[in-house]
């Protein structure tokens, strides 16, 4: 309180505190309070309207507000007041729809002078809301028959007003119907009313409703994060096509009023107003006669900080009367903007000196030396504000650098951009970047091109150096004499061999590795131990029957395509009628619990678990689950590879011949376009991944895929909605680096799978002896030729 107390002083003598005192939201919030804790008018007045200037209104503070300034009028018989109050209501309703406050200008109408224009807006806007089109009309009548009207000019006012709600689809609108009927038979004068007309109008309106009822209820019943999706989902649908312009119109504002922190809530609002062409005698209403630049300028009051919003409100004014002046106002406040990175502002300025190099009279020099001091703001304001961090491939350079080559006429200004963007971050190591650099400077010096393309060729770590060696060949060819023209290719064929070779040795030790890495799995896993144990029993004395002995003693938790032991050391207990209802849980950690199992299916009701353990007690790494039935079963299998102590557990139906478990491939084998294939993420998380690509469209699943110890494999599956999104996905992650990683990306496009031979027996051996179990005796029949061994079979049965 102390605080906030000193923070108000200041706020009352400064005449414009927003620029100099309160900049967060949060304060305005903690200032009002404090101002309606102390009751005083004159601070709740100043707090209020500042914060309703720049933030908007939040619904409970302006209600409160406005019984204070109600109070204040009863105590006072001051209309002045009253005015007040009218033009707080006006300008909060022209920020935003809210039926709340709707609702209390119904009811302060009748306190105010301008309750006919009152009605006039509401019966022209709020008409709309189907949710309270009948009740409005109710609220209307009864104002409108305090004071029967004597004249039929007045009752065919009436019959307006209800022709138009009856054609707009809302609920009750049987009720709408009766009213009217009953208005009608109490007047003395003659409606004239077609009522089959009037029925035909009313049933295309139910009609339309039934067709709508549907994108209503999900909008209804949905959490915050998915309505801006429902809303654009319902307005996009072919029923809504034939609706009126004024009836979208207001779907779109009760989209922004309902998601009004939502930026591409408003942008799309805005796209569809540009769209429309509005008579201006029929638009008396607050929403319906306001451009696309209102619209703008309201969402930048509500909406989260948004680049996009920003840059359309600065396309609005270069269309609208372009003037410096405003242009400059919109960039100032971007720059108070609370952007969590560098990227928004450096786009910002990108787009503010791209539309003042469009505007600015690049004849003369005065006009060359505005745009040079802008982009010159532009760059020590970056700094200034982000440090290093600001534009770090320096795009605002590059942009400068080559309208000095161009427009601006100072070439040697321009190679210095360039050589300052060249040192910046990876740029050195780009050769597109150098190509673009090269291409500039060999407009107009062609032997500055040549220094700079032995200059980049020789660059360590060059990236795709193929690219930039053909391009320089192809200069020479066209710029340069046989001498040059041989330089160029002596060097680029030894500088391209010696990028070959350390491809092939990077290759050969990935290759290496790999192998090492076969091995080690080799080893942790007991089949290929064995298998390997059993090809080389013959050919070497090493297997000894003790080593034989200990490897068979390795045990590993059993996959779900794996023989489900049933081994006397064992301690299941489960009862094999059951299969049906019960689930057989894999690959656990030998020091899973049974609570910690159990936790992992916080919905379903065990009835039975059973941990099948070894005979010293340990934990086997695998048990069986039974649950109430079977839907609970196929609900469980979708639990598949949930982690449990950081390892994914295999969840399969319980059946205990192998033959009924076979193992099916859960994924597409087909390619998918909506889906890609994301490699070298490294230990990258679900959510690290969808703050990557949330940005191209909307994001139906994400996948990473881990070993059977919990370790993630480094790769993932993004799978979007829209094809579209996809591809744009693709062309804007692929190389992206993340950390020490660069990812990289693919249309999911997986090898087919060979099929399985079902009727091939499994074939234990080739060649080798039968393997003994310690302790049992050789037959006596080991050294007799298999053809002996063998039952012969004779003619005749003999």
């Amino acid at each position: 309180i102390e605080k906030y107390s000193q923070l108000m002083g200041m706020f009352m003598e400064a005449k414009n505190p927003e620029e100099h005192i309160v900049w967060e939201k949060k304060d305005y919030s903690c200032l009002m309070d404090l101002a309606f804790y102390m009751d005083n008018l004159e601070m709740i007045r100043k707090c209020c309207r500042t914060a309703m200037k720049n933030f908007g209104y939040e619904e409970m503070k302006l209600l409160v507000w406005l019984y204070r300034e109600l109070w204040e009028w009863e105590t006072t018989k001051d209309d002045t007041i009253l005015e007040s109050i009218y033009d707080i209501f006006r300008e909060a309703l022209s920020q935003k729809y809210s039926s709340i406050v709707v609702y209390k200008f119904i009811h302060f109408a009748p306190y105010s002078a301008h309750k006919e224009e009152i009605w006039g807006q509401i019966l022209d806007v709020y008409l709309y809301d189907f949710t309270a089109t009948a009740k409005y009309l109710s609220f209307w009548k009864d104002f409108f028959m305090e004071d029967p009207p004597d004249s039929e000019e007045q009752y065919l006012k009436i019959v307006k007003v209800y022709r138009t709600a009856l054609s707009i689809p809302h609920i009750d609108s049987d009720q709408t119907l009766r009213d009217f009927q009953e208005l009608c038979r109490e007047s003395p004068h003659d409606c004239k009313v077609d009522w089959d007309e009037i029925a035909e109008i009313h049933k295309g309106a139910n009609e339309k409703l039934e067709s709508i009822l549907q994108y209503e209820s999900d909008i209804v019943s949905s959490s915050n994060q998915e309505k801006p999706h429902l809303f654009r989902k319902y307005l996009e649908a072919p029923e809504t096509f034939v609706f009126p312009r004024k009836w979208i119109q207001f779907i779109y504002e009760r989209m922004v009023g309902e998601c009004s922190a939502t930026p591409g809530c408003w942008i799309a609002y805005v796209r569809f107003r540009q769209g429309i062409q509005v008579d201006v005698d029929d638009s008396s209403g607050w929403f319906f006669n306001q451009n696309p630049l209102d619209i703008v300028n309201r969402a930048l009051v509500f909406a989260k900080p948004s680049e996009k919003l920003y840059s359309l409100k600065m396309e609005l004014l270069e269309n609208d009367n372009f003037s410096a002046t405003s242009l400059l106002s919109v960039m100032e406040s971007a720059l108070r903007a609370d952007f969590s990175s560098p990227d928004p502002i450096t786009n910002l300025w990108i787009e503010y000196l791209t539309i003042l190099r469009r505007h600015a009279d690049l004849q003369t020099e005065e006009g060359r030396d505005v745009l040079r001091r802008n982009f010159e703001n532009a760059w020590e304001s970056l700094s200034k504000q982000w440090g290093n961090l600001a534009d770090q491939n320096g795009e605002i350079l590059k942009l400068w650098g080559t309208l000095e080559y161009t427009d601006l006429g100072d070439a040697a200004k321009g190679k210095a951009l360039w050589n300052d963007v060249m040192s910046f971050g990876e740029n050195s190591m780009r050769s597109v970047t150098w190509l673009e650099f090269i291409h500039q400077e060999g407009q107009k010096n062609p032997a500055g091109a040549r220094k700079l393309f032995k200059k980049a060729i020789k660059m360590p770590e060059l990236t795709d150096p193929e690219i930039l060696a053909a391009a320089w060949v192809r200069f020479e060819r066209i710029h340069g004499s046989r001498e040059n023209l041989q330089y160029c290719q002596t060097l680029c064929e030894e500088i391209l061999e010696n990028y070959r070779k350390q491809v092939e040795q990077e290759n050969r030790k990935a290759a290496s590795m790999e192998k090492k890495n076969s091995f080690k799995r080799d080893v942790k896993n007991p089949k290929n131990l064995k298998r390997k144990s059993r090809e080389g029993a013959a050919a070497t004395k090493d297997s000894t029957p003790q080593k034989m002995q200990k490897l068979e003693k390795l045990e590993k938790p059993p996959e779900n395509d794996q023989e489900i032991p049933t081994s006397s050391s064992s301690s299941s207990k489960r009862d094999p009628a059951k299969d049906n209802v019960t689930i057989f849980v894999s690959n656990l950690d030998y020091s899973a619990t049974e609570e910690e199992i159990r936790g992992a299916f916080p919905d379903m009701n065990i009835v039975n678990f059973d941990m099948v353990k070894s005979a010293n007690g340990k934990n086997r790494g695998f048990c069986y689950i039974e649950l109430e039935s079977e839907e609970k079963v196929k609900e469980a299998l979708q639990l598949d590879r949930v982690p449990i102590n950081g390892r994914p557990m295999y969840i399969s139906e319980c059946a205990r011949e192998k033959t009924q478990r076979e193992k099916i491939f859960k994924y597409s084998e087909e390619m998918e376009p909506t889906k890609l294939f994301v490699k070298g993420c490294g230990g990258a998380t679900k959510e690290d991944l969808e703050e990557i690509f949330k940005p191209y469209g909307e994001i139906v699943d994400i996948r990473v895929v881990f070993h059977k110890n919990g370790n993630p494999k480094g790769i993932a599956y993004v799978e979007f909605k829209e094809v579209t999104a996809a591809r744009t996905a693709l062309l804007n992650v692929d190389q992206y680096k993340m950390g020490k990683n660069v990812l990289r990306v693919a249309i999911s496009a997986p090898p087919q799978r060979g099929p399985i031979n079902k009727g091939t027996a499994k074939i234990e051996s080739l060649g080798a002896a039968k393997r003994l179990i310690p302790g049992e005796m050789r037959p006596r029949m080991t050294f007799i030729p298999r053809s002996v061994q063998q039952k012969s079979v004779v003619n005749n049965g003999q």
